[in-house]
């Protein structure tokens, strides 16, 4: 059976240069993801989330089913905190072993806390593929001038010099992309990036075409 972990928190709703919202990109990717499991004869369910489980639809063969899935991604809307791996963690004591997580998020926050959430999903057998949706400027940070920078999740607000600060971000957000490459790698388990302004079969197809976990 597979389950499509979406993640709906606030940061999900950013869109900066890219032509949606990651949620936007988010949404077609599980649901797309989903038509493929079903494709291959396998079941698939939902959970979306964001403080905790928002959304729960258990894994079901039929095109009905499918239909519902995509009617409840439709209606939900990004916002909330959320601490990912937290979340993940309670998500898993619910799900039968040995099954496929397709988690679609943008794998912010805590990278240590994921990655150990990830190593306990493989413990208990789970197959993970991991679709991490991004704007590019969270990438790039490339805005210039004083800044406030406020959090889509609790409100909290942060005035920067964007020039000032761009090299650290830059580094920094270079060192949690390595280290979710490497040690998703060595757990077995597979990871693919999106960035909202490229074509999002590419992720896909780049995701399912691999070796399989």
């Amino acid at each position: 059976k597979t389950y499509v972990l979406a993640d709906a928190s606030g940061s999900m709703g950013y869109r900066g240069r890219g032509p949606e919202t990651k949620w936007e990109s988010a949404r077609r990717l599980a649901m797309c993801a989903a038509w493929l499991v079903a494709e291959q004869g396998d079941a698939a369910g939902l959970v979306t989330f964001d403080t905790a489980a928002r959304d729960f639809i258990p894994p079901r063969r039929s095109r009905e089913h499918l239909e519902l899935m995509d009617e409840r991604l439709m209606a939900c809307a990004p916002g909330g905190e959320t601490d990912l791996g937290g979340v993940l963690a309670r998500v898993a004591e619910g799900l039968p072993r040995s099954s496929l997580i397709i988690l679609v998020s943008d794998m912010l926050g805590d990278s240590a806390r994921v990655i150990e959430t990830v190593r306990a999903f493989r413990a208990r057998r789970h197959r993970v593929y991991a679709l991490q949706v991004l704007d590019p400027e969270e990438r790039d940070f490339d805005l210039d001038g004083p800044l406030a920078v406020e959090s889509l999740e609790d409100g909290s607000e942060l005035k920067v010099e964007g020039a000032l600060v761009r090299a650290a971000y830059r580094e920094a957000f270079e060192h949690q992309q390595r280290l979710y490459t490497a040690s998703f790698h060595r757990l077995g388990a597979r990871h693919e990036v999106l960035y909202t302004d490229q074509p999002w079969e590419a992720a896909l197809a780049r995701l399912v075409a691999g070796p399989g976990v």
